[in-house]
């Protein structure tokens, strides 16, 4: 059984997390697994809109909804680089994006606006929606926010969701800690 505690995840559990359970067709429940993370990906969503008192688009509700829908069709890989990670999984109608903060705080210039740029370079190349996730541990980011440093990766966050971002392409936070869970359920 995997481990939600801070510090206990490393990218070898990464693979195996994405690689041997979301990506795995051949993994036991695998259609309601991968409905079960849309659907935490859904909820995330929602938490984040409220959390940054955002309007909760129906339409990205829609379309977040679609993608358990199209799970067969999903592949995706585990991309490793200085010492971070990102998740790409893609469908015929979305590209995701999954910013992987194992332990580390997340920094909003190079986590959040460089990798929307990033992902902002695949959508007229592709014509696919697109949606970028950021992944962390919900301590680290319950600490943050009581961080007086890092609080400011928060302030310029809700800024760049409220009035800079001029995009149709949707921001998640997601926690770790929702994703073992639906993983350790998905065993039961």
């Amino acid at each position: 059984m995997l481990s939600s505690s801070e510090g206990s995840i490393g990218n070898s559990q990464i693979v195996r997390i994405f690689s041997d359970c979301i990506f795995n067709k051949q993994t036991p429940n695998h259609k309601s697994l991968v409905e079960d993370f849309f659907l935490t990906v859904v909820e995330a969503y929602r938490r984040t809109c409220e959390f940054y008192f955002l309007p909760c688009a129906d339409n990205v509700l829609n379309e977040l909804s679609q993608l358990k829908q199209e799970y067969e069709e999903m592949f995706g890989y585990v991309n490793f680089h200085y010492g971070a990670s990102d998740i790409v999984l893609s469908t015929h109608s979305t590209i995701v994006i999954i910013t992987v903060k194992q332990q580390e705080n997340w920094c909003f210039e190079s986590d959040v606006k460089k990798q929307f740029n990033i992902l902002s370079h695949y959508e007229p190349q592709t014509n696919k929606r697109l949606l970028q996730v950021l992944l962390v541990s919900k301590m680290t980011w319950e600490n943050g926010r009581k961080n007086t440093r890092h609080m400011i990766h928060y302030k310029k966050l809700r800024n760049y969701l409220r009035h800079e971002r001029n995009s149709d392409t949707p921001f998640v936070v997601l926690f770790w800690e929702d994703v073992l869970r639906l993983l350790n359920n998905n065993k039961n």
